[in-house]
């Protein structure tokens, strides 16, 4: 009697509900809908990047599409000298830092939940292009 009590139970367990519908696994969009919700860039900002892109032009095109500066520096104290100093001069707010040994430098962007992280090699502003770029998001300092 007991085991036929747990066999019914079980099989209780797997039927649908009469309000929901068993659906087969090719009828779920959830996959789709995750990738469309998790891909990184659309495709006007991905056009714009590309290594050797002049960051000017870039960082207006990333403007216009929406994404926002994102300045990482809480502390208004903060120092900054050399071409970070010469980026907070022209309100480039979102220059995390750039590197003293080598002309790197990184900048922060949001746009909704995603994240983009650019890297420029170049010691004037105007002549800065786009080393590479990856999807994380910054730290705030």
């Amino acid at each position: 009697m007991q085991q036929r009590l747990s066999s019914i139970r079980l099989q209780h367990l797997n039927d649908p509900m009469p309000h929901q519908p068993r659906l087969k696994p090719h009828h779920s969009l959830l996959p789709l809908l995750c990738a469309a919700a998790l891909s990184p860039a659309t495709p006007a900002t991905a056009a714009k990047l590309h290594p050797g892109a002049p960051f000017l032009p870039t960082r207006q095109h990333l403007l216009a599409q929406g994404w926002q500066p994102l300045d990482v520096h809480l502390h208004a104290n903060d120092e900054f000298m050399g071409t970070e100093k010469a980026l907070r001069q022209q309100a480039i707010a979102e220059v995390e830092s750039c590197a003293m040994d080598r002309a790197i430098c990184i900048f922060n962007y949001r746009k909704g939940r995603q994240c983009l992280r650019l890297f420029t090699e170049g010691e004037q502003v105007d002549k800065m292009k786009i080393y590479r770029w990856t999807w994380d998001c910054a730290q705030a300092q």
